[in-house]
């Protein structure tokens, strides 16, 4: 399966009729559990009746060693990069953490054997990884790649014609691509990497940026005219659900899981440090006012009536954010 393909596999929400990969296919009543800020979900959406239909993931552990597992995990990152279209155009959402760098560290092994990236550019999306990403582009010898220089309304949220997903932050209307048709691009990532570090069952739970439960993901997939997350090709998930316990702990050589760091280590990559990313979301205030008059004249706020923070300290889990997010980008259009 392709990376689409896969996340509507992986991904699914229900209502115990239909299945769909995005909330817009559903019809029903809001679930009023999602005002209280207290209330965390589980499978649940906020339309009563509609759920996460996830897959029932079965680990295996590995009979062999932690040496040959690291080998299959390389190769399989091999033949997965060794698929990418030479004659398509596609950004590389590039952080400094572990996942970002294995990817293009495999680029770069393949690029020494011939391979040509140069319909591939690199991105850091935050400036406070951009040291390391520069580090890591200069290994690779890489030349096409550009850093999102932080200023006013840079990352474009906050807009009513961009649906959140689900009850999701305005945070994720983040926009990334800029000078890039988004149409006519493959978007390509190192996001969802956890599922080496951690469980099955905990990986597929994660509320990571890329992940939310996988809402997200379809959202970018149908953004985008196509997506391409090695970590989701089947032969990776395949050989992550492999991996030991005892494999899955913290290295302190990156402070990150011994398989990655591994990884990193044997491609090259594993004595430039990971900066924390930090988004400054700098939203204007001639933008928070456009965001105030859009929630006080939704549907939402007529119905229910709340009166949430909208910019709280911490947009991206913040309950005024979600709140926000589904009454603006969601609510209206179901």
């Amino acid at each position: 399966m392709n990376t689409r393909d896969t996340i509507k596999w992986l991904f699914p929400l229900t209502d115990g009729v239909k299945t769909s990969d995005t909330i817009l296919d559903f019809k029903g009543e809001f679930d009023r559990r999602f005002l209280d800020p207290a209330f965390v979900p589980g499978n649940e959406t906020a339309i009563v009746g509609v759920r996460r239909d996830l897959k029932k993931i079965e680990e295996v552990p590995y009979k062999g060693t932690f040496s040959e597992i690291v080998d299959k995990l390389l190769n399989a990152f091999e033949e997965c990069i060794k698929t990418i279209d030479p004659e398509k155009k596609y950004l590389f959402i590039h952080s400094s953490g572990v996942d970002s760098r294995i990817v293009s560290g495999t680029m770069l092994k393949l690029k020494r054997q011939g391979m040509n990236f140069d319909n591939v550019h690199f991105r850091a999306w935050g400036t406070d990884e951009k040291d390391s990403f520069i580090r890591i582009m200069q290994r690779g010898e890489w030349t096409n790649y550009s850093v999102i220089q932080e200023s006013p309304d840079i990352y474009d949220i906050g807009r009513e014609d961009i649906c959140t997903g689900g009850w999701y932050s305005y945070t994720n209307q983040m926009n990334f691509w800029q000078d890039f048709d988004p149409s006519q691009t493959i978007l390509m990532s190192g996001g969802m990497g956890e599922i080496v570090q951690f469980p099955a069952e905990r990986w597929y739970a994660a509320n990571t940026w890329f992940n939310t439960a996988g809402e997200q993901l379809q959202r970018v997939s149908r953004q985008f005219n196509d997506v391409f997350f090695p970590y989701l090709d089947m032969a990776v998930i395949n050989l992550a659900l492999q991996i030991h316990p005892r494999w899955r702990v913290l290295d302190a050589r990156l402070g990150r899981d011994m398989i990655r760091t591994e990884m990193a280590h044997r491609l090259g990559m594993g004595d430039i440090p990971i900066q924390r990313p930090r988004y400054n979301w700098m939203i204007s205030d001639k933008r928070k006012k456009q965001m105030e008059d859009l929630y006080y004249k939704s549907r939402f706020f007529k119905e229910f009536g709340q009166e949430p923070d909208i910019f709280p300290l911490n947009p991206v889990r913040g309950h005024g954010a979600k709140m926000w997010g589904f009454a603006v980008t969601v609510y209206e259009k179901i």
